[in-house]
């Protein structure tokens, strides 16, 4: 357990800088942190991009996490998506080019919201390459 509360401060860093990297218009609103979990919300004024990272100490607490994160959404994915971690989906919002993803990758859980599904796509995949393999 100490290898992982030593390595998630680490990783939210990472993906702090990511996300305002490819972002730089967008300004910290809120994080929210927990021991194993982390809200940001990016935007100029409204949350724009919403992040939140579950960093569990196994991929199976990860992988439960995920399960329950989906299971309390009424509607399934719109699409199964390849090329980004171990496991992720895709949900479109209707009416809204709002693109949402969720995805595991080892022992880390994204829950990712943003204005488009072309930029949803590239943070995940780019938070994704942050997160070593096993």
């Amino acid at each position: 357990m100490s290898a992982v509360a030593q390595d998630f401060p680490s990783f939210r860093g990472k993906a702090e800088n990511a996300i305002k990297a490819k972002n730089p218009g967008l300004n910290l609103i809120r994080k929210e942190e927990k021991d194993k979990e982390v809200v940001y919300l990016w935007g100029p004024t409204k949350a724009d991009i919403v992040l939140g990272i579950f960093y569990g100490a196994s991929d199976q607490e990860a992988t439960e996490k995920m399960k329950t994160s989906i299971s309390h959404i009424s509607v399934g994915p719109d699409k199964k998506l390849t090329g980004i971690g171990d496991e992720a989906y895709l949900w479109k919002s209707y009416g809204r080019s709002t693109g949402i993803i969720r995805f595991r990758k080892s022992n880390v859980y994204i829950d990712l919201v943003a204005p488009s599904v072309a930029m949803a796509e590239d943070l995940a995949r780019s938070l994704a390459d942050l997160i070593p393999g096993k």
